[in-house]
């Protein structure tokens, strides 16, 4: 058995949300989006970011995430089980360790999970001190420094992620 304060043992502990997305078997709406007057909403920052540019949470499980946008780059990183993501419309399957990379504005959902889907988000603001760090480094470095610094450029097309797989 995990020690209750080990990694594993927090992200398999139930939140309120997953409590209650558990219990009515559907999508709770905790940040009230309005998907009525816009149906791809722009997930809100004032959620994130309260302690900083860099925020890490857990997906909530047991329901579907409806599709949405970011003003911040998203890393999501796939703990254990597996969850099917529809990136611009790419069907894209995250196998345990695998890690997806978007930019601002690329439009998101995802289907259902369950108790063993653990989906870990690490989320980075692109109007942060950290732009400034990607001036300095060569934008050929590697793909996703490439994305990174597209990220956090204004003038750029934002609707760019990859997928880079375990095996």
């Amino acid at each position: 058995m995990n020690h209750p304060n080990s990694i594993t043992s927090r992200l398999f502990k139930m939140t309120k949300v997953e409590k209650l997305q558990n219990h009515f078997g559907g999508n709770v709406n905790y940040m009230d989006l309005d998907y009525i007057h816009d149906p791809i909403p722009k997930m809100p920052q004032w959620n994130f970011f309260n302690d900083g540019d860099i925020d890490v949470t857990k997906s909530n499980r047991f329901s579907y995430v409806p599709a949405h946008t970011h003003s911040f780059i998203e890393f999501n990183y796939m703990y254990s089980g597996s969850c099917t993501q529809y990136i611009n419309d790419v069907k894209t399957i995250l196998h345990q360790h695998d890690l997806l990379v978007m930019d601002k504005d690329v439009v998101q959902r995802i289907d259902y999970t369950n108790e063993n889907d653990i989906l870990v988000n690490i989320l980075v603001k692109t109007d942060s001190p950290y732009e400034a760090i990607f001036d300095s480094i060569p934008q050929s470095t590697n793909e996703i420094t490439q994305l990174l610094y597209n990220g956090t450029r204004v003038n750029s097309l934002h609707n760019n992620f990859m997928l880079e797989l375990s095996n």
